[in-house]
């Protein structure tokens, strides 16, 4: 359902800072001292969640369960003041997504009781006094909505809600944008809406974590394979920023692929061959930092060292999201080279994985369609 690695930013939302400073819960000075250590194992849990939506802790089913446990007994079993009510909901809430994340990521059946449990907390914490204290409610919300078939017709909402907001959230800006691109969440499909809403999460750069990036690579894309439209800057200024600010927050995270910043330099090369100029310093960049032999395969097709054919010969990817991010990779490799043989191929196993994770490959490949006819 998004464009070219727009859909990262709903897979992986802790690229997304948290506007939550967490403080220690507390219950009254006069609870006993169940109480307290009720309390005290639902800061563990509170901790423990964030630091997994972070991206400090794994994703772990088992553990996910048991925290948010703790903070329903924290909830039902303490004395706390209305604001450390709010944050628990929504710490509570921000667990249920992960928990689904997690599930989903692993192609594991979700359980819809968990997002609606979830939505519930959210909700709760939107209605609040608090509400403006928690800027990602809106945003994660959206995001755990769109994971299930029964509540997906709530994530526009919710993106509405936060892109509209003040000051704006350009994780909701962004994912209003894809939304305009494919023509989903009640919004009709509107090229040139989606290009000015990237441009101003574009104009955000780190400040929402790979929003700028993703959003300006989604331009630079577009620009290069749809250039009939009205874009305020050229493809290679919205290519080589995006590829400055998922520099800066590899180095700023200490993570090599931050911002999917791999798959941003093979589409990246894609798109210099497109107009002419050879960029195989990307290529070597992502044999040097890339732990996925898939990208390691691609790298090479493009390099001119192994036969296009080979990359079917792999095992599949442990991933539906690398899976479906690669073959478009080649795709627009295909594009660009005429070598167009191998398309339907990659298109056929973009559409049989899991659309949960592949919605913005799917929607690549409509609008590709739509505007270039696809061989």
């Amino acid at each position: 359902m998004y464009p070219l690695l727009v859909s990262i930013t709903r897979h992986f939302s802790r690229y997304i800072p948290i506007f939550l400073a967490l403080v220690f819960l507390t219950s009254c000075a006069t609870a006993p001292p169940v109480a307290n250590d009720i309390v005290k194992d639902g800061n563990d849990a509170l901790f423990y969640i964030m630091a997994v939506y972070e991206g400090e802790e794994e994703k772990d089913v088992l553990k996910l369960k048991a925290a948010i446990k703790k903070i329903d007994h924290m909830l039902a079993g303490s004395v706390l003041d209305e604001r450390n009510v709010v944050q628990a909901h929504y710490v509570r809430a921000v667990g249920y997504h992960q928990l689904v994340f997690a599930k989903s990521n692993s192609n594991d059946a979700i359980n819809i009781e968990d997002v609606k449990k979830g939505l519930a907390d959210f909700d709760f914490v939107l209605a609040s006094n608090y509400s403006g204290e928690f800027h990602n409610a809106a945003y994660i919300a959206g995001g755990l909505a769109y994971r299930a078939p029964e509540t997906a017709d709530l994530a526009g909402p919710y993106w509405r809600k936060c892109a509209d907001s003040q000051p704006r959230h350009f994780g909701c800006v962004n994912n209003v944008a894809s939304s305009y691109f494919n023509g989903s969440d009640g919004l009709a499909r509107d090229f040139q809406k989606a290009i000015d809403l990237h441009t101003l999460v574009f104009d955000s750069g780190t400040q929402y974590r790979c929003a700028g990036s993703f959003s300006g690579y989604t331009l630079a894309a577009m620009a290069v394979f749809f250039p009939n439209y009205e874009y305020r800057d050229s493809w290679t200024e919205y290519s080589s920023k995006s590829l400055e600010f998922a520099s800066q927050m590899v180095q700023s995270q200490n993570k090599s692929n931050a911002c999917a910043y791999t798959t941003q330099l093979l589409t990246a090369y894609v798109l210099n061959l497109a107009n002419g100029k050879t960029k195989p310093e990307y290529l070597k960049e992502v044999l040097r930092i890339t732990g996925s032999n898939h990208k390691k395969a691609i790298a090479n097709i493009f390099l001119g060292n192994t036969q296009r054919d080979a990359y079917d010969t792999l095992p599949r990817e442990e991933y539906d999201s690398n899976l479906c991010g690669n073959r478009l990779n080649l795709i627009f490799y295909a594009l660009v080279t005429d070598e167009t043989k191998n398309i339907s191929r990659d298109t056929q196993a973009i559409l049989e994985a899991n659309p949960n994770n592949c919605e913005g490959d799917r929607d690549w490949l409509d609008a590709l369609e739509t505007e270039l006819s696809l061989p």
